[in-house]
């Protein structure tokens, strides 16, 4: 943990882990892996102008992301170029998730980080007062969740609809790619309302930090599963053996994935939508959800994107939104609406603090 490079280092590195199959589909690849040998990213804010879909998951914007940006995988085969998505509360609305679907995701997220009890608690804004953490003016941009008492409604200047995080070799492929991805949506009402550099930094003796200045593995947990229990043996060592409880680093998979046990021994909830024709296309399980229903969370999260100000101290939050992240395509769909997970702070996290 101290200044030098871990590369330099000659202790054994320990093994990652991996999510076993068919949760390394299911599962976006940012969850297992944070691109480290793809220094180069960016992250696109997109805004929709169209009318809110009447079909989930089958919008043309969304068909055509799939096709100049595919989701990666958490497989872990090798990649040029890797992609990420998520919505916001409202981003999933306009994708046309139905009313009674939206309202089984968890309260903060359909709350949003404005809700006014959370500001409070958070010393974001006092007394209609924006506080010194929060960028001069207060924040830029938002989901603009509707808040239920009108009078509290907090707007911001530029409404994000989803988030799409680029990864690439080089600073000009993900420049062009982004560019491509921006011609690409513009036909369907989707702009680039907002973008941030996600490139790795290194410092002076080559170890890169992420923005509060952290290079170690403490902020990387471990997750595991129960190799006892079918249904629990989910995570393995990058060697393939078993992946153990950690004393120091290993968390439940059920506090990073929804639908895995977590620490309260409990399945982690999540959202869930009716058993109908459009969600078994999707190919959504039944595992963990109420009969007549399918678990749209499953292998999913929840994250909360933060653009931090470096003329600031660190703990400068200008923005700062909850997401959804998507799981990759099934057979009929473009995207299968899924919260999928990131616990993704903006800027990129360090190397040696990746997997």
């Amino acid at each position: 943990m101290g200044a030098r490079s871990m590369t330099a280092s000659t202790v054994k590195e320990r093994p990652s882990w991996r999510l076993k199959p068919p949760h390394d589909q299911q599962t976006q690849g940012i969850v297992v892996s944070g691109f480290s040998r793809l220094p180069a990213g960016k992250a696109l804010f997109l805004h929709g102008d169209a009318p809110p879909e009447t079909d989930a998951g089958r919008a043309p914007w969304l068909q055509t992301l799939m096709k100049v940006a595919p989701i990666t995988a958490s497989d872990g085969k090798p990649e040029t170029r890797a992609a990420a998505v998520a919505f916001t509360w409202t981003g999933l609305q306009k994708a046309g998730l139905s009313p009674e679907a939206l309202a089984t995701f968890a309260a903060p997220f359909r709350e949003g980080m404005y809700q006014e009890d959370r500001l409070r608690r958070l010393g974001d804004k006092v007394k209609d007062k924006w506080q010194e953490p929060v960028i001069d003016g207060g924040p830029l941009w938002s989901g603009n969740i509707p808040a239920e008492d009108a009078l509290r409604q907090v707007t911001t200047r530029t409404t994000v609809h989803a988030l799409l995080l680029l990864y690439g070799e080089t600073v000009a492929d993900v420049q062009v790619w982004g560019e491509e991805v921006g011609q690409a949506l513009a036909p369907h009402g989707m702009t680039i309302v907002h973008q941030l550099a996600l490139d790795l930094q290194l410092d002076e003796v080559g170890i890169g930090r992420e923005h509060f200045g952290f290079a170690d593995g403490m902020s990387q947990p471990i997750p595991f599963g129960d190799p006892d229990v079918a249904s629990e043996d989910t995570v393995a060592l990058s060697d393939g053996r078993p992946a153990p409880r950690d004393p120091w680093h290993g968390v439940p998979l059920g506090e990073i994935l929804l639908g895995h046990t977590n620490a309260y021994a409990e399945k982690a909830p999540g959202p869930v939508v009716r058993d109908d024709k459009f969600a078994r296309a999707a190919q959504l399980s039944p595992q963990g959800a109420p009969e007549g229903f399918l678990n749209l969370g499953l292998n999913g999260s929840h994250s909360r994107p933060t653009n931090t100000d470096s003329r600031r101290t660190p703990s400068a939050l200008p923005n700062s939104i909850p997401t959804a992240t998507v799981a990759r395509s099934g057979p009929t769909c473009a995207v299968r609406i899924l919260a999928t997970a990131s616990r993704e702070t903006l800027p990129r996290l360090p190397p040696c603090s990746i997997r």
